[in-house]
């Protein structure tokens, strides 16, 4: 898997440099900062193919996530109305901008413009508040199999079917993990201007709900109405509609958790390819 995976990195060199890249930047995140191998294998990456990847704090990659969640507006937007989600494979974040010389959680002392992104130079000194969680989409997965059903997530990955009662007993282990919500965050979520913005990829949570809801403006009774129709479904049937049928109703039950623990009224879900709209807009990780 390691072998491989340092296989696929260097193709993607290989073909960014056919395109006429120059300069080349990636992070690391969660996974590799659990792994007792992680830094080696970033290493090795870097003395193989030359090419750095960061492996960077939960705070940092709330940043990313936090540029990435503004470059999906079609129109500019005020940056302190804005809370992004970004919810991996082990984890999640939960990013605003700090409101100088506002009360917390109060209205917004220093909105950024509505007429653009805020301007480059100024990304990295930004001050975000980033409320962090232990869960994402493969540990909930874990804790699905292992912890809930009794299995071996190693030999076993699918929990399906999953039951309603299953699907219960998880939300009950993931809200036990998760800490008490800021009231920077909350303050914020109680003005009708906020926006909550879900970001990810093809296989990400909220797009598992989005497809299980028929829209991707999320609600907590809408994904828990999700949740109980891909109960009691085998990897066959959810694979009809669901890439990575194994984990989509973890993935509901995470995304139904949050929104729950959180108390979020309503979110929308934006694709993105991960943080990569981040991390092209910070300048620490380009010359």
């Amino acid at each position: 898997m390691l072998e491989r995976g340092r296989q696929e990195l260097g193709g993607f060199k290989v073909l960014a440099e056919s395109l006429g890249v120059t300069q080349y930047a990636g992070v690391a995140t969660e996974v590799f900062r659990r792994a007792s191998n992680g830094a080696a294998f970033l290493k090795s990456v870097r003395d193989l193919h030359g090419l750095r990847l960061d492996l960077v704090s939960q705070t940092e990659e709330g940043r990313l996530g936090f540029l990435t969640a503004l470059s999906t507006f079609p129109d500019a937007v005020d940056s302190g109305s804005v809370v992004a989600w970004d919810s991996g494979g082990g984890s999640f974040q939960m990013t605003t901008q700090k409101c100088c010389g506002a009360r917390d959680g109060g209205p917004s002392a220093s909105a950024t413009s509505r007429n653009s992104l805020p301007p480059v130079s100024s990304l990295a000194d930004m001050e975000l508040n980033v409320y962090e969680g232990c869960w994402g989409s493969s540990s909930a997965t874990a804790a699905m199999v292992d912890q809930v059903q009794g299995g071996c997530f190693k030999d076993n990955p699918s929990p399906n079917p999953c039951s309603v009662q299953d699907a219960e007993k998880l939300t009950e282990i993931i809200t036990k993990d998760l800490h008490p919500p800021p009231t920077s965050l909350t303050g914020l979520l109680g003005r009708s201007e906020t926006v909550v913005v879900g970001i990810g990829g093809e296989t990400c949570a909220f797009r598992m709900a989005a497809l299980a809801c028929g829209t991707p403006a999320l609600t907590l009774p809408l994904v828990q109405e999700a949740i109980t129709k891909c109960t009691g479904k085998t990897d066959a049937q959810l694979a009809e509609t669901f890439p990575e049928p194994q984990m989509v109703v973890p993935k509901l039950v995470l995304v139904a958790a949050v929104l729950r623990h959180v108390g979020i009224p309503s979110m929308c879900y934006r694709p993105t390819n991960g943080s990569c709209n981040g991390l092209l807009l910070h300048p620490r990780f380009w010359s």
